[in-house]
């Protein structure tokens, strides 16, 4: 499937456009792949290849819980990245990436903001906010099995590409940071990242 070592792997969101058989995977050799699984999984052929957006190994993939149709990746090339997914055979990264200090390791989306913990390496912890929105998307509403929004491909919704900033950062580690997730009270203001 890659050239060099994997290091991710994750679903499509079941409400994209590309639906619940739907896979990308990052690697040690920059490339970020997307693998339609309608066909088997003996399908040899990727439904995407992406080689020049990373400018080295795909540690991380990260879709959004609140827009379907957005898909983060972190890299050793210390940046994130966000890529609007509805066009499967050539996914478009959708705003400056962010250099967040060090490879961004892990990516973790806050449960009801668009807001990602980044797991930075050398580089620490980083809160990453995300100022765009998928239309038609709003917080809490993606997921909830009482609505009857699907995934329908002949009606794309439009995305607001915003942008990428860091609202907070910790390096005070004294060593590697390879994990962060959100501890959190639900309609609460308080959050915690821990690493």
């Amino acid at each position: 499937a890659h050239d060099l070592e994997a290091w991710a792997v994750a679903w499509a969101h079941p409400k994209s456009v590309l639906g619940g058989d739907f896979i990308f995977t990052g690697a040690d050799d920059a490339a970020f792949k997307g693998w339609d699984l309608r066909g088997g999984l003996d399908a040899s052929s990727p439904a995407f290849v992406n080689r020049r957006a990373h400018g080295a190994g795909v540690t991380c993939i990260s879709p959004s819980p609140h827009d379907p149709n957005v898909v983060a990746t972190g890299s050793y090339d210390d940046r994130v990245r966000l890529w609007d997914a509805r066009m499967f055979v050539r996914p478009v990264e959708m705003c400056d990436a962010m250099d967040v200090g060090g490879g961004a390791w892990r990516l973790r989306w806050h449960p009801e903001r668009r807001a990602l913990a980044c797991a930075a390496m050398g580089g620490g912890v980083a809160i990453v906010e995300w100022s765009g929105c998928e239309s038609g998307v709003e917080s809490g509403k993606v997921g909830d099995e009482s609505s009857d929004e699907g995934a329908d491909a002949s009606v794309l919704p439009d995305i607001d590409s915003g942008t990428l900033r860091t609202v907070c950062a910790y390096d005070g580690h004294g060593s590697i940071a390879y994990g962060a997730d959100w501890g959190w009270k639900r309609g609460g203001k308080e959050d915690v990242v821990v690493s």
